[in-house]
């Protein structure tokens, strides 16, 4: 079963999986790797059969860049950044090489061309640049399951180039 709601009643979802024991998985999105599913589902979680699907979130990507971005924002800001911060930081980053490649320029037209030729070469999340639809081109998944006591989060798989391989981390 693939879930695709808030995240708090994810969790609740999980404890009942793991009480009815039913014979199909249980997959999560992106939303319930969060820490308010291990605080409500507990041990539920490291049942083999529970999984989540996601991008890689700020806490899973291990580049120089990520993890100079991570110690810079929690030296600041006195806490962990957010599952999507990296993304955002890399956003606007393009964003400002957009209006610089664009001379300032702030027109819908010229700023959306200037933006679709992007490419920064490591950005938090990896290079950055788009294709013809403003997509990146390789997005990452991983296959996240919580383990231990308590519970944590750790990637066990990724999907890049359209195969499912096992994670390092």
């Amino acid at each position: 079963m693939f879930y695709t709601g808030y995240y708090p009643e994810f969790g609740l979802l999980a404890k009942e999986y793991v009480q009815l024991s039913p014979k199909y998985k249980l997959n999560g999105d992106s939303a319930d790797v969060d820490p308010s599913v291990i605080k409500v589902a507990g041990s539920a979680l490291t049942n083999p059969n529970i999984t989540i699907n996601t991008l890689p979130t700020t806490e899973f990507i291990h580049n120089a860049s990520n993890d100079a971005f991570t110690a810079k924002y929690k030296q600041k800001y006195g806490a962990a950044p957010g599952d999507y911060s990296s993304y955002e930081y890399d956003g606007m980053m393009a964003l400002a090489q957009a209006l610089k490649d664009n001379g300032g320029k702030t027109d819908a037209k010229s700023l959306n061309a200037a933006i679709h030729a992007v490419s920064l070469a490591q950005g938090t999340t990896g290079a950055v640049k788009f294709d013809s639809k403003g997509d990146r081109p390789t997005p990452l998944f991983l296959a996240v399951h919580a383990t231990g006591d308590p519970p944590t989060f750790s990637p066990i798989a990724i999907r890049q180039n359209g195969q499912w391989v096992a994670s390092s981390k």
